[in-house]
């Protein structure tokens, strides 16, 4: 079986283009995101236009004190620690 290297190399080519593509649209929807949110935009609706889960929409809305309990939290209930301690 034989391959076609300039295919490949290109194949590689657009790959890497798609992928930094990527990272930038989820950059600017990161941006975006919380402003249609403070915009009283419902996060149903939100993640139906930016095409992401309702929990990616609830998690790119928090606050980073939001997100910190949160992480607290996880780490809590990972570790059998009770939360009211």
């Amino acid at each position: 079986m034989t391959y076609d290297r300039s295919r490949l190399t290109k194949l590689g080519r657009e790959h890497r283009r798609l992928k930094a593509a990527l990272e930038r649209v989820r950059a600017d929807l990161a941006d975006e995101i919380p402003k249609a949110n403070a915009g009283d935009v419902p996060q149903n609706e939100i993640a139906a236009l930016a095409d992401y889960t309702r929990e990616s929409v609830r998690q790119l809305c928090l606050t980073p004190e939001q997100r910190e309990a949160e992480k607290e939290k996880r780490r809590r209930r990972l570790s059998g620690t009770p939360s009211d301690q």
